[in-house]
Formats: C-alpha cells, structure tokens, sequence
C-alpha cells in the first residue's frame, strides 16, 4: 500500500507541468475584435507605467490591485543612465549588451505576481536607447522567456519612429527593422500578441492640425501589430482632445476593415517644467478613452522611473495620488452585481440523512472575494417541487443550517441558498440550486400508530387515523394499505398491480396476501395479477 501510495503520489506531482497549473491560475490577456479580454471577458483595462521594473515591490502591486488597476507597463530594456548618470550602465535593464538577458528570475517574479493579482504585464521589449545590433536577439530571448505567461504582450519598440530622443539610435525609416523584430517574436511564440508604439514628438498618429497620419497607421498594421498604440500629442488640451482623437483613430481602422484595439499606452504626465494636469484631467482624460471605445488607458508618471529607494506609490505628488485614488471608482463605478453564492456541503447530488450541515459561502464581487463580503444574508430553503418544505435565514458568516431531514419522506428534493448584498435599500439577490434526495432510516410517526404522519397526511389530512380502521371498505386495514402502498380511500388499488385481492371470506392476513402473491408471480411470470 505505501508503494501504491508514493506511485500516486508521484503521478500527481509530475503530471501536469509548472507553466501549466501556473496558465491554469493566472489571469490570461487576449484580443477579442477591437477589446482587449481577460481570462475571455471583454474588459477596458486601466494601467500604471512602471519603467523601472527591476526595482519592482509587492506593496505597489497591492496598492493599485487596491485600487483597480488591472494593466502595468514595463521596460525590459530600461537605460535611465542616457539622461541620469547616477545609474550604473544597464544596471535596470534585463539585457546585456549583446541581447542576451539578465534578472530574468527577477522580472519572472514580477510578471507572476502580477498575474496572482489580476494584472496585465504590457513588457515593452526595446527603445530609442537600445542598441538595434543586437535588438533581433533581445526580442527572441525576452519572448521565448515569457511565452508560457498568460498575462503578457509586448510592444516590441517603443516610439520606434522618434529618431529626436537623447541617445536615440533609431532610423526614422523603421518599416525594415520592425519586420524583422516582429518575424523573431513569431518564431519564438507565434500567438504572442504584439504592438509597436509610435511617438508624440514627430506627430506620428495626429498631425498639428488634429488630422490622422493615415500612412503611418497603414504602416504599423502592415508590420503586423495587432494593437494600434499611438502616443498622442501633449498638447496643453491633450484630456480633451482624448475623445476626438480615439474616435477619428477608430473611425479610420473601420472605414480600412480593420477592427483592432486602440491603446492609449502613454498620455500626458505630471511634468513641472512642461505641463501639469490636475486631477479632473486625467479622469477625464481616461473616461474619454474609455467612452470613446479604446481598450485599455495608462496613467503615466515620473514616479516610475526610479524605483531604487522608493515605492512607486511615496513618489506620487499630492496631485497623481489623489488621481490614482480616484480612477478607479471613475473607470469601475459600481454596477451593484449580483451576488455570488455556492454551497460547501452537501454535494450535489448528495444522499441525507438524519442531521446535516448545510453551508454556504457569498460574496458581493463589489464589495470583495471574501466569504461574508457585502452580504446581508443567506437563506436556506429545503424544496420538494415548488413547494418549500423548510427554511433557515443566516445572517452571520459562516452560513451554516443544521437540516433534520427525518420529518420528511423519502424522496428527490431540492436545497436552494439564496444570498442577499447589503448595498442598497433591499440589496440585490442571488440563488443557486443544489439536488438532493432524502433516504431516513425511518419515515416519521409521531403517534406511533404504524402509520408514517406523511402518509396519513397525504391521504387523510390529518393523524387520527386508526391502524386497524377500513376507511374504503374494501378489507384491508389502513396498516394493511400502509404496507402494500396502496391507496387507503380508494377500492381496488395498489402499488405495482391494478387490483387488490378479495379476502372478504379467507380471514387471510395482508402479509399472508402478498406472500402468496409473490409465489403466484415465480410461478407466473407473465402475469401481473
């Protein structure tokens, strides 16, 4: 036995691989038309930028899983030393010069804690500051690294057209590289979901006037991104232009025949020497984007960028904070859901007897994931058909209810939880049905005259029925009729055959009766007398 058992254990250890049971728990990102999914549900997602990802902690990821972020930009190939000689050479990078990685576990770790809360990783491989000699082998060692993490895609450069940045070594003329970086991330992971992002400083997308660079747009769809992701222009009315520019982008990507996603991966920041937006500009700024159809909006800040000696969160000002408070509750309002109720015990399916513990679990998914989050109560109900034979209110986590099923005949029943949420006058309510049969050892009879109560009850509408009375006259006893399940008010009926036996004159017993019937059947067996 304790051979067989390490072989099980052994078998359950190593069937199903690492990437797998991880794919299995993890938040997956897709592409549905022009939304972006999660684990298939169509979803605008709301993000932070987060440059400096080497540097990453788990209380900023708590902070903004908090606070319903669900999207986080990340550079693989991050060099702030081009304008911040304070960094050591690619000391925040996941590459060496020559492409090959380093901190892979490091980057590993964030990409999985993500996915543990919920949160896409867009992994922007390469910049206008990496080396395009080895940017080939970065793009196929960062996706081959990554590729059994649902949660990822990648914007393979971003700004890939801003030749103007410090450090830029980038070619204006970039249609020839991007073929190549995008053919290397397909060899490594062909259903890898990939973008480039264009740049704001050239007037890539939108041109001054406001009018869309259409050939530009053309050229990134050709070389096969399946996002569209501008960098608009950070024009001092850049939040409310947001609306117009999603909506001509996406008007010409419908008039081409091409229904993909438009990401908003980088707007305007909290810049001192430039500009500074308040908080109602960024809400507005993401509302717009939302409203407008875009598919996910980052909420970009310098508080990214150097993440060596503080959180993410401590370098937010007063003003990105109070932003960062808020945007959830702008992008998510409540939407008073449902809530979610299951039962712990009984399975379905389950056969009760004597005394059981029934439990339930509810929540509220707008209030939380936790047992008891927002509900308000949860009522039990034991059903024969429609009609509900018992029932239990709980009003306290946990949702526990002690069924005495011995009152009851045996039979198929139903157990229904129905769960209340607090959030509103009344709340909203859910239910879940769970079937059941009852089997008790015997059916009751609380007068103890042989006759079950359900049976008098069924047939007399009360329990004073005596055992030795005839009530139809035909010369069986009720016990008699109890016994053979037939019919105690109706002459001539029985269970399992279409007429009862005269024994007016043999002074025959009922058992003696359905005895000699069953011999009468072994000897008779195409008989149903």
């Amino acid at each position: 036995m304790k051979k067989a058992l390490l072989g099980l254990t052994f078998l359950a250890t190593v069937s199903l691989p690492e990437s797998s049971a991880r794919a299995q728990s993890a938040a997956r990102f897709g592409v549905s038309g022009d939304r972006f999914t999660v684990d298939g549900a169509p979803t605008f997602l709301l993000g932070a930028s987060y440059f400096d990802s080497v540097g990453w902690r788990a209380s900023d990821l708590d902070g903004l899983k908090a606070r319903r972020f669900n999207l986080l930009r990340i550079f693989l190939d991050y060099m702030p030393e081009a304008w911040d000689p304070s960094f050591a050479p690619r000391s925040r990078s996941y590459f060496n010069a020559d492409g090959s990685m380093k901190n892979t576990q490091t980057l590993l770790g964030l990409v999985r804690a993500c996915a543990a809360r919920g949160i896409i990783v867009d992994a922007t491989i390469l910049w206008q500051v990496s080396n395009p000699g080895s940017a080939e082998t970065a793009v196929r060692n960062a996706v081959r690294l990554l590729k059994d993490e649902p949660n990822v895609f990648y914007d393979l450069v971003n700004e890939h057209a801003d030749d103007t940045a410090p450090g830029a070594r980038w070619s204006h003329d970039h249609v020839p590289t991007m073929q190549t970086l995008f053919a290397a991330a397909r060899a490594e992971d062909a259903s890898a979901i990939l973008t480039v992002s264009s740049s704001s400083g050239d007037w890539h997308i939108i041109r001054p006037d406001e009018t869309l660079n259409t050939p530009n747009v053309d050229g990134e769809l050709a070389i096969g991104a399946q996002i569209v992701t501008p960098h608009f222009p950070r024009t001092p009315d850049w939040y409310d232009r947001t609306d117009s520019r999603v909506r001509s982008l996406k008007n010409y990507l419908a008039s081409v025949g091409r229904t993909v996603p438009v990401y908003l991966q980088e707007e305007a920041r909290v810049d001192p020497t430039w500009i500074a937006p308040s908080q109602q500009h960024f809400l507005q700024a993401a509302r717009e984007a939302r409203d407008e159809g875009a598919a996910a909006w980052i909420f970009h800040t310098a508080a990214a960028f150097d993440l060596r000696a503080s959180t993410w969160f401590d370098q937010l000002d007063a003003t990105e904070r109070a932003t960062v408070d808020a945007l959830g509750a702008q992008i998510y309002p409540p939407t008073d859901r449902p809530p979610v109720v299951s039962f712990r015990n009984p399975a379905a399916g389950a056969t009760l007897t004597g005394a059981v513990a029934v439990n339930a679990r509810a929540s509220d998914p707008d209030a939380g994931p936790n047992d008891g989050d927002g509900i308000l109560s949860v009522e039990f109900e034991l059903r024969q058909g429609a009609t509900v034979v018992a029932s239990h209110l709980e009003n306290f986590v946990t949702y526990d209810w002690t069924l005495d099923t011995t009152p009851f005949q045996n039979g198929a029943y139903t157990l229904r939880a129905t769960a209340t949420s607090a959030a509103a006058a009344g709340g909203t309510s859910a239910y879940i049905d769970l079937p059941v049969s009852i089997s008790s050892v015997a059916p009751a009879d609380g007068d103890g005259d042989g006759l079950a109560d359900a049976w008098e009850m069924q047939y007399f509408g009360n329990l004073s029925q005596a055992p030795s009375s005839d009530a139809d006259a035909d010369g069986l006893t009720n016990l008699e009729e109890f016994q053979a399940g037939s019919d105690p008010t109706r002459p001539a009926s029985s269970s399992g055959s279409t007429q009862k036996p005269d024994r007016s004159n043999c002074g025959a017993t009922g058992m003696e009766v359905l005895l000699f019937l069953g011999i009468v059947c072994l000897f008779r067996p195409g008989s149903r007398e």
